[in-house]
């Protein structure tokens, strides 16, 4: 008989609630933390609405869910799936897991944008399993005036992991000094992901391990859709269906690809190549034309950071954007990275005023 495992979900936005409902589906014992809205989800529980499972609408009840992380804390568990959003210094991932992580030695998934979010953690804690998970999806959520939540689930979630090694993770002509992981820990770390992904399977996600050696790659990839169509919507204030208006596309499309191409090359700044880059960056292009409108009434697809902008929470700029503009700083030979850096340099300064207002509200 299957052991049950014991999973903690850090973070119940739209990321969170698909990934908890799935777990728990798979037969899982899910704890959830859900700090700003956990008297909507306790109370009326979450509506997950999707056009790919055979139940087009359901009501997830979590089983398990608490406002403060410090009432889980005696609680052992298997495994603690981070599915916050990813502040970098503003909120450090891993001043959130001090707590936790003190007391007993689970793995942590990483289900979180960006390039560079597995090495503030494994550097705080060296001996735990950080799992990091690249997660396609067009999952949205809405609260509505009474307080309920509705998670509009547009296409079916695939979520790439793979085992943080940061013996894959440095420079080309980087010195030799930095150690990998060592033997026993890969394959604790290795049973962990195999468990994590065939639970996946189980509540209907698409769940898919790769290679110690090519996460980062992974990373990458699904950084090229965030880095261009999530910034430029952010940017101009457009929904993906807007910037595809035919007055505009063509120049939006020449400017997506300036910017993926500008990421792929720090990326191979760091020994990372994919395959044919000019086919990677027109899958990035295309799949988002999947984002259509569902109804004329509906005006298209709102990347998570346009949504925070627009409602005046902080982004995920240092992790999408800045994370790479400081790789391509520190490639030898540096890697010129304008469009990013432009992008990077504006919405800084506009996440520097929210994250000013938003810390003045949270005293």
């Amino acid at each position: 008989r299957r052991i049950r495992m014991k999973i903690l979900v850090i973070g119940l936005g739209a990321v969170g609630a698909v990934y908890s409902y799935a777990l728990e589906k798979s037969g899982e014992e899910v704890y959830l933390v859900a700090r700003s809205n956990y008297n909507s989800v306790k109370n009326q529980g979450i509506k997950i609405v999707s056009n790919w499972r055979e139940e087009k609408e359901v009501l997830y009840r979590p089983q398990n869910v608490c406002n403060d992380l410090e009432k889980v804390a005696d609680v052992s568990f298997d495994c603690i799936i981070c599915a916050t959003k990813n502040l970098g210094t503003v909120d450090p991932v891993e001043n959130l897991l001090g707590l936790l992580l003190s007391k007993q030695n689970p793995c942590v998934i990483l289900i979180q944008n960006g390039i560079g979010i597995e090495k503030p953690v494994h550097s705080a804690f060296p001996h735990i399993n950080v799992i990091s998970a690249a997660a396609w999806m067009g999952a949205t959520m809405s609260i509505d005036s009474e307080g309920g939540i509705t998670v509009n689930d547009r296409l079916k979630p695939r979520l790439v992991c793979g085992l943080y090694d940061p013996l894959y993770d440095r420079p080309l002509n980087c010195d030799d000094s930095i150690q990998g992981l060592s033997e026993e820990q890969a394959g604790r770390g290795e049973k962990a992901l195999e468990e994590f992904v065939e639970s996946l399977k189980r509540g209907g996600i698409d769940g898919v391990k790769v290679p110690r050696k090519d996460l980062q790659g992974e990373r990458f990839r699904k950084n090229l859709w965030n880095a261009s169509w999530s910034m430029l919507c952010t940017l101009s204030r457009c929904t993906t269906h807007q910037l595809c208006h035919p007055s505009v596309i063509d120049s939006n499309v020449s400017l997506l690809k300036t910017a993926m191409r500008e990421v792929l090359a720090v990326a191979r700044s760091r020994g990372i190549t994919l395959e044919d880059e000019e086919k990677v960056i027109e899958r990035v292009i295309n799949i988002t034309f999947q984002f259509a409108p569902t109804a004329e009434s509906d005006e298209g697809y709102k990347p998570s950071t346009l949504v925070d902008a627009m409602e005046g929470r902080p982004m995920e700029v240092d992790v999408i954007l800045g994370n790479v503009v400081k790789m391509a700083e520190e490639a030898e030979p540096k890697v010129q990275v304008p469009t990013l850096q432009a992008w990077y340099f504006a919405l800084r300064s506009t996440n520097r005023v929210i994250v000013e207002k938003w810390l003045s509200r949270s005293k």
